[in-house]
């Protein structure tokens, strides 16, 4: 849009001109490479409008800015400040982020509805911005699953009845093949024990192992609930800031199998950015004057400037 050409012409001039010295805070430039940075940008405009005024009219320049509407300017930060959240929230690095990707994305998809109330320029900036949304954001199965673990959201009405229906099949194979794995493992370890002599079993007990169960009454037989039945029939908690892992953690001895995929897809995180802040900081930390650092010493430094963040 017009408006954000202009401002980022306002900025570049206030830079080359050394009038950013003269603010209380220096306007921000947008860079095409860091996220949020057409916001900042902006709202380092919007938060110092007068001010900026003040110093051009002293210059007699107002033209600078006589192309930039206020009002449009606070349309574009009130519209940018949602995405900006969304984004803060899903490059995290010290709690789960994955099971959020398609609620943030759902949100998002709502905030590009049109209102009546809306003006010219903000029906065009959603429509342009939601089509984008859905043209690049792509929907994985792994962002589906990672929902079902939220306990608030386990019975996944936030998807079409066919993904979940899907979702809860996939982590019930799942479990099921966890539930196996320990079995086959629990069986091998009972291997290595001393084998008794098998007791002579008497005409009785011979007698009762023909199995007759196909004939019995089905009423008088309740189907075994697995994991996933037992986690879908709990409540959800009311808890507005639920600490997800702590709430695993606690219930990690009710759903094994389920604790286990939880801390598989759960560590997966949604965004790139904790590990592009990790390749930053190995930057910082192998320098000219650091060449020589062994491996195991660069590990050790990352891990305690993680820990320490």
């Amino acid at each position: 849009m017009g408006t954000i050409k202009e401002c980022k012409s306002l900025v570049t001039y206030f830079k080359q001109s050394s009038l950013n010295s003269k603010l209380q805070k220096s306007l921000k430039q947008e860079v095409e490479t860091r996220w949020n940075s057409k916001l900042e940008m902006l709202e380092s405009i919007n938060d110092q409008f007068e001010e900026i005024s003040d110093l051009l009219s002293e210059r007699d320049e107002l033209d600078k800015i006589g192309s930039i509407d206020s009002n449009i300017l606070q349309i574009l930060i009130n519209f940018l400040r949602k995405f900006r959240e969304a984004s803060d929230f899903l490059e995290g690095s010290k709690y789960p982020t994955l099971h959020m990707v398609i609620p943030w994305y759902k949100i998002l998809i709502n905030h590009c509805q049109v209102n009546i109330s809306d003006n010219d320029a903000l029906i065009q900036l959603k429509t342009v911005v939601g089509q984008i949304i859905v043209n690049k954001l792509k929907i994985e199965n792994i962002y589906k699953i990672a929902v079902f673990f939220n306990p608030k959201m386990k019975q996944l009405k936030i998807l079409e009845q066919s993904d979940a229906l899907w979702v809860k099949d996939q982590i019930k194979q799942q479990c099921a093949n966890l539930i196996s794995q320990f079995t086959n493992d629990e069986s091998d370890n009972s291997t290595n024990t001393v084998q008794e002599r098998p007791t002579k079993r008497s005409r009785k007990e011979a007698k009762e192992i023909t199995d007759f169960s196909q004939y019995y009454d089905s009423s008088s037989e309740e189907e075994e609930e697995d994991e996933v039945d037992q986690y879908l029939k709990l409540k959800a908690p009311k808890d507005k800031n639920l600490d997800l892992l702590q709430w695993w953690n606690d219930h990690k001895n009710e759903y094994p199998a389920l604790a286990v995929l939880c801390a598989y897809y759960l560590s997966i995180p949604a965004s790139s950015a904790s590990s592009e802040r990790e390749f930053s900081a190995t930057g910082q930390t192998i320098n000219e004057r650091r060449t020589n650092l062994n491996p195991e010493t660069v590990d050790s430094i990352l891990i305690l400037h993680s820990s320490l963040q």
